[in-house]
């Protein structure tokens, strides 16, 4: 059977822990702003890429489109683009969650680990001297 300790808020192991930790999670949320503004700027070059790309021969035919014509086609276009942007930053977000969930019990694993290390630093020997051989002799032993 294992004894859980527990720490005092004041004691100096868990406000070490406790600084790690909002450290890690300081760092996550600095990674996952920055994956952000790299993913929006990637969609962004790809986006221009693809309008630079367009033929001259749809530019012709789409001069020749009324109004109402050109309206249906962009519409379903930029709503596709804009799907792609979301589904593009979600898998991000996603991936950045799941390295901070496998940290966390990395993290978690390495605080238990020293948590019961210093518990079983503190007990008492197992082995010890049941009398002395010499006491034993002198009583007729």
């Amino acid at each position: 059977m294992r004894h859980r300790q527990t720490l005092a808020p004041q004691n100096p192991t868990l406000k070490q822990e406790e600084d790690f930790l909002n450290t890690l999670k300081l760092y996550m949320e600095e990674r996952r702003r920055e994956l952000s503004k790299n993913f929006d700027s990637m969609v962004s070059e790809e986006i221009g890429k693809k309008n630079n790309e367009k033929p001259s021969d749809a530019n012709a035919g789409l001069g020749q489109v009324g109004a109402h014509g050109e309206q249906p086609q962009e519409t379903p276009a930029r709503e596709n683009t804009q799907t792609l942007e979301i589904g593009k930053r979600q898998l991000a977000i996603q991936e950045v969650e799941e390295q901070m969930r496998l940290t966390m019990q990395t993290y978690n694993k390495v605080r238990a680990r020293i948590q019961e290390l210093t518990m079983e630093r503190k007990r008492p020997a197992r082995i010890s001297i049941a009398y002395d051989a010499e006491h034993w002799l002198c009583a007729g032993g």
